[in-house]
């Protein structure tokens, strides 16, 4: 018996609370695990919402969350990659969900947890770098490619910036004014004017960053420049 948090309808705030769910054992290639600290993802609201009843099915009560950091405290048949006591982070298995004491997860959605991410950093990266990973796979860009990535200063939009510069893509990153800071890092820094947004970091020639206000928050356009009159939008 574990400790969830969760819908009990499909409908707005009111249908959350706390309820106690039982956990089955794991099956084959999955993993029992000890949550840490769960992720918070504006899907989770959609599905309690019942936005996405075709594409994510629930059992109600159903709860809640989609990635999850923790301790392995079971491990299913024929399972050789983890064993108990690995600290991990992933994706939870259909029909669990991240928000609970204790949840089930996949081996080919898991991955180890390195000692240096914390349990809250580590929990935050499956939905926003998945997401990253199957937008640039879906692109095809080659290195030396330009990539135009509005939204870079979500979650989504870091970790696009981070894959593509690991393929050689070059990014010009477009960003609102109040995620600039979360852009400015060491390896990210550039213009902070719309008509200087070709300049560089001299020490990382890779990425640019210019800022638009009017940008809405939470959303991630991604556009290859191949040629100053050809723009290829996805």
């Amino acid at each position: 018996m574990t400790t969830a948090y969760g819908f009990t309808e499909y409908g707005g705030p009111d249908t959350q609370s706390y309820f106690d769910v039982t956990l089955p054992p794991p099956g084959a290639g999955q993993l029992l695990v000890s949550v840490r600290a769960a992720g918070v993802n504006p899907a989770d609201w959609k599905v309690r919402a019942g936005t996405r009843k075709d594409t994510v099915p629930v059992t109600l009560p159903a709860v809640l969350g989609r990635e999850v950091s923790g301790v392995v405290i079971g491990v299913g048949p024929r399972v050789t990659e983890f064993e108990v006591g690995d600290e991990v982070f992933g994706a939870t298995a259909t029909g669990f969900g991240g928000y609970a004491e204790s949840t089930m997860l996949n081996v080919s959605s898991t991955a180890h947890k390195p000692p240096a991410v914390s349990w809250a950093d580590a929990a935050v990266l499956t939905v926003a770098a998945g997401t990253a990973y199957d937008a640039l796979h879906g692109l095809g860009l080659k290195p030396g490619a330009t990539l135009l990535l509005l939204g870079a200063g979500g979650g989504v939009g870091r970790s696009t910036t981070a894959l593509a510069l690991a393929q050689g893509v070059n990014v010009i990153g477009v960003a609102s004014e109040s995620r600039e800071p979360r852009s400015r890092t060491r390896e990210h820094a550039g213009s902070s004017r719309e008509t200087d947004s070709q300049t560089r970091c001299p020490r990382c020639p890779q990425v640019g960053w210019t800022r638009f206000s009017t940008l809405s928050a939470g959303t991630l356009s991604l556009a290859v420049l191949r040629s100053p009159d050809r723009v290829r939008q996805s």
